[in-house]
């Protein structure tokens, strides 16, 4: 499975969603949420493990390559304690829906 660098994120009127001025992609926010998030399930700071393997998923969606439906659910995680927001996060959820179903 891999990130695509080309999906920009849309709102419900099918604006794009910015990144202060740009448009907000696929890849660019699991990038933003897996290297900014570092906080566990618990909500306590996450541990070494858990913050390099958040590490090498964002390296490698920078560098297309493939990920796997582990890094989605961690991808997940990290998207809802990153951006915080139902318009984002519903967004990412729905394009993440995409990409493993048509893996399946």
């Amino acid at each position: 499975m891999k990130i695509s660098k080309e999906i920009i994120l849309t709102d419900l009127d099918g604006k794009a969603i910015k990144d202060v001025d740009s448009d907000l992609t696929l890849d660019k926010a699991c990038i933003l949420a897996v290297s900014r998030y570092g906080v566990g399930v618990d909500g306590r700071p996450a541990d070494y493990i858990t913050q390099k393997k958040r590490y090498d998923i964002a390296k490698r969606i920078k560098a297309d390559e493939s990920i796997t439906a582990e890094d989605i659910s961690e991808i997940r995680q990290c998207i809802a304690g990153t951006f915080a927001q139902p318009i984002v996060v519903g967004t990412i959820g729905e394009e993440l829906d995409k990409i493993v179903i048509k893996q399946a």
